[in-house]
C-alpha cells in the first residue's frame, strides 16, 4: 500500500498538479487499493449502517478547562479586524446549558440531565414554527435546542475523579453535572473555601421552591438517576486490575450454588460408572461373531530341491 501511495505521489508531482488535484489522485489510488472484506462490502453496496444502537450516546465535558472547539478558520479571519470580539471559540455544551431559557421546565435541570434530554439543532433544523415543535432558544445567540422524542433520553459519557486522589476535581465535576446552576460562581461561592465544603455543608433555592434545599442531597438524588452502584463497580475494577480474575469468585459470592453444583457433577460421574456393566450372553455372542469373521492362514514350509536330494530320492 505504502508503494502504490508513493508512485501516486510521485505521478502528481510529475504532472505538476496543485494541492487538490494531487490529493485527488492519492485519494483515489488509496480507495483502489485498499483491501475490502467481503462483509463490509456488502453493507457498503446495501447502504447499511455499520453501527447502529438504539439510544444516543452524548460525551458531557466538564472541568476547569474541558476540550472546547474553535471557530472556523475564515470566521476567526473576519474577527480579526474586530476589536471588540475576540472569542475564537465555538459555544461548548456547558456554555449551552448556562444559557439554558428562562423557563420553569429549565430551571429545576441539572447539566447531566440536560445534556441526556435535549440536543443542539443545527440552523437548517431549526423549523418555521418553534413554538408547537417543542424547540427552545438558547440566550446569548447560542442556537436552539429540541427535546429527544424518537428516542428515549441519551446514555451519557463524562470523565470520573478519584475523591481520593483529586477531591477537589471530583467534587467540582459532581458540582457541574448533578446541581442546577447558572454560573460557574453558584458552584462555589465566596464564603466557601472549597467544593466538598459546598457540596457538604451548602444549601441553594431553586425555583419554584421558597425554602433552600442541601446541596448534597439534590446532587445525590441528580446523580443517582445516571449511576447505579458507581462506587462499588470502582472498586470491582480496580480489584480486577491489581489481583487479576478469581477462579473461585462464584463461590464466595453463592456457596450453596456452587456446592450443589459439585455435587451435582460428582452424581453424573457415579451415575455414569453404573451404566457400565457386563451382560454374560451378549459377552459369548459377541465373542462368536467375532470368531465367524476370523480367517486363520496357515504356511507349511518345504526344503529347497536340490540335484543331491534327487540322487539321494533315486
Amino acid at each position: 500500500m505504502g508503494v502504490v501511495l508513493e508512485n501516486a505521489s510521485k505521478e502528481a508531482a510529475d504532472g505538476n498538479c496543485d494541492a487538490q488535484q494531487a490529493m485527488k489522485k492519492i485519494g483515489g489510488a488509496y480507495f483502489r487499493q485498499r483491501e475490502v472484506s467481503a462483509q463490509e462490502a456488502v453493507y457498503r453496496v446495501c447502504g447499511l449502517h455499520l453501527k447502529e444502537c438504539s439510544r444516543k450516546v452524548q460525551f458531557v465535558p466538564v472541568g476547569d478547562n474541558p476540550v472546547r472547539m474553535s471557530l472556523p478558520l475564515s470566521v476567526i479571519k473576519k474577527k480579526a479586524n474586530q476589536l471588540q470580539d475576540n472569542n475564537i471559540w465555538m459555544p461548548s455544551l456547558y456554555d449551552r446549558y448556562k444559557a439554558r431559557p428562562v423557563d420553569v421546565i429549565f430551571e429545576n435541570i441539572c447539566y447531566a440531565s440536560f445534556c441526556s434530554e435535549y440536543y443542539v439543532l443545527s440552523a437548517s433544523q431549526i423549523p418555521k414554527n418553534p413554538e408547537k415543535s417543542q424547540v427552545y432558544k438558547l440566550q446569548n445567540d447560542f442556537g436552539s435546542i429540541k427535546k429527544r422524542s424518537r428516542t428515549d433520553a441519551a446514555v451519557i459519557k463524562y470523565p470520573r475523579f478519584s475523591s481520593e486522589k483529586s477531591p477537589e476535581l471530583y467534587f467540582h465535576s459532581n458540582l457541574q453535572l448533578f446541581l442546577p446552576h447558572r454560573t460557574e460562581g453558584q458552584l462555589k461561592p465566596l464564603h466557601f473555601n472549597s467544593y466538598k465544603d459546598m457540596y457538604l455543608t451548602g444549601a441553594v433555592t431553586i425555583p419554584p421552591d421558597t425554602e433552600p434545599t442541601n446541596v448534597k442531597s439534590i446532587v445525590d438524588a441528580n446523580r443517582k438517576i445516571f449511576e447505579q452502584n458507581a462506587e462499588a463497580l470502582e472498586e470491582a475494577e480496580e480489584m480486577l486490575q491489581t489481583d487479576g480474575p478469581q477462579e473461585d469468585a462464584w463461590a464466595q459470592i453463592a456457596p450453596e450454588a456452587e456446592a450443589e453444583r459439585l455435587e451435582g457433577a460428582m452424581d453424573k460421574e457415579q451415575l455414569n460408572e453404573e451404566d457400565i456393566f457386563e451382560i454374560p450372553e451378549l459377552d459369548n455372542t459377541t465373542r462368536k461373531s467375532n470368531q465367524s469373521h476370523d480367517i486363520e492362514i496357515r504356511q507349511t514350509l518345504f526344503p529347497a530341491i536340490t540335484n543331491e536330494n534327487l540322487h539321494a530320492a533315486t
